[in-house]
């Protein structure tokens, strides 16, 4: 009677062995299958998001949307620093050596904004920015918002973008922001 517990638990334990290694083949099968398909579809692109900087006045209310920035000058044709107190008040550092930026300029509006949402992916060499702001109440003054994004040169590529249709605002803006 001893014999059949010790048979079972060795029958058992070659099932156990037998099936944890056909999963790992599946696991396996999968994986290739996921890298391959991983070629087809974009790619998603790490980005630091600048802060601390303000759209100069200079820049003409027209020019809206995505713009590919690659030397200090042209960045500084369109930001100025803006300097707060506290622990992260000073702009954040961009090095054009090694990154470029990709800057959202928004419309002057005067709603609040709220929540901005952002994505960048790759496709082949196409950098594709996705992009929704979230504006809000009614402010007693107009602004003008923008999005800074540091990107590593590695990423280089012409750039789109797209912007979410969703408006949680409550109100149609219908802009083109694409360039």
């Amino acid at each position: 009677m001893k014999k059949l517990p010790i048979i079972f638990f060795a029958a058992a334990s070659i099932c156990l062995v037998a099936c944890n290694s056909a999963q790992k083949a599946d696991s396996k099968d999968s994986v290739s299958t996921t890298s391959q398909a991983e070629k087809e579809v974009d790619k998603s692109v790490p980005y630091e998001e600048a802060k601390n900087y303000f759209v100069k006045n200079t820049v003409p209310s027209g020019e809206v949307g995505a713009r590919k920035i690659e030397t200090q000058e042209h960045f500084d044709s369109y930001f100025g620093p803006a300097a707060t107190m506290g622990e992260n008040g000073m702009p954040t550092k961009i090095d054009f050596n090694t990154h470029f930026v990709i800057a959202i300029l928004s419309p002057e509006t005067d709603l609040k904004r709220e929540d901005v949402h952002v994505g960048l992916s790759q496709i082949d060499s196409n950098i594709i920015v996705s992009f929704h702001e979230h504006l809000g109440e009614k402010m007693s003054f107009t602004t003008r918002g923008a999005t800074i994004l540091i990107v590593d040169k590695k990423y280089n590529g012409p750039v789109t973008l797209q912007e979410s249709e969703e408006d949680h605002s409550g109100h149609d803006h219908g802009h083109d922001h694409s360039h």
